[in-house]
């Protein structure tokens, strides 16, 4: 009620439509359906990773978040050398046997939240 711009941001969830009169004339789109607002907080800090050092496998402990997110495996010089999705869940295992000695950096991004952890590999 009473948005009468060329666009809106809804504060709610709820359906929306738009309503457009010219003259005599009168036009409604579809509704579209708003439900993700009030999304809460994700949490990062419970998160841990094992071995580490590593050899061959590392198990990413999500801890009770049981999100949607991405894995990302970076060397030291930013290369992104590894990139998985994981779909709501509490644990991620990556494969690591393949990589030479060092340190890596590994970005989980969850939501609109975003962790960096070191991770020796032996």
């Amino acid at each position: 009620q009473g948005a009468n711009n060329q666009s809106f941001v809804p504060s709610e969830n709820g359906e929306y439509a738009v309503l457009v009169e010219q003259n005599s004339c009168s036009d409604t789109s579809e509704c579209i359906l708003i439900s993700s607002l009030g999304i809460s907080k994700i949490n990062l800090n419970n998160i841990s990773i094992n071995p580490n050092p590593a050899t061959d496998n590392i198990t990413i402990d999500l801890g009770e978040m049981n999100e949607s997110g991405i894995v990302k495996i970076y060397e030291l010089s930013g290369k992104l050398i590894k990139e998985e999705n994981f779909e709501a869940t509490n644990f991620v295992n990556l494969n690591v046997s393949n990589f030479s000695k060092g340190l890596y950096l590994i970005e989980i991004d969850v939501l609109t939240a975003k962790k960096i952890f070191k991770v020796l590999k032996d």
